[in-house]
């Protein structure tokens, strides 16, 4: 698939997604070249401070416009999972530099695990069988 196949189908379909997925607060950029790791079809580059992600999508690894729409799909739920990676990054650096790191461990769980079940909340209505509050 050429660069601007790919492009075309990321713009056609990258607004849904982001809508779909409650990403709209986020700027997500599309680069079309082998990502880091040549065995990846794609990949997601996060900046969740700044409500930045940079996906990178491989044209040799991409073949069709199904291949592109599973690998935006897939890294767009990265972008949704933000705070799990924030989490691990935080943890791995305590688990490395401090003895004892349970209640810092402990905040870092709480902000990953709130902020993603918030987002989800928003990414899907209450049903109609719930009472509202």
């Amino acid at each position: 698939m050429t660069q601007k196949e790919m492009s075309r189908t990321v713009k056609k379909y990258g607004p849904k997604m982001v809508e779909w997925l409650s990403l709209g607060d986020w700027h997500i950029d599309f680069i079309y070249e082998q990502p880091q790791n040549q065995n990846w079809s794609a990949s997601c580059l996060l900046k969740p401070e700044y409500r930045l992600a940079e996906i990178t999508i491989s044209p040799e690894l991409n073949q069709t416009q199904n291949d592109i729409l599973k690998g935006m799909w897939h890294e767009m739920l990265h972008i949704v999972l933000w705070p799990f990676t924030t989490y691990r990054d935080i943890a791995e650096q305590f688990a490395l530099n401090s003895p004892n790191i349970e209640g810092i461990e402990q905040v870092a769980w709480t902000q990953a695990i709130e902020t993603t079940v918030n987002h989800l909340e928003r990414c899907w209505p209450r049903p109609d069988w719930m009472p509202e509050p």
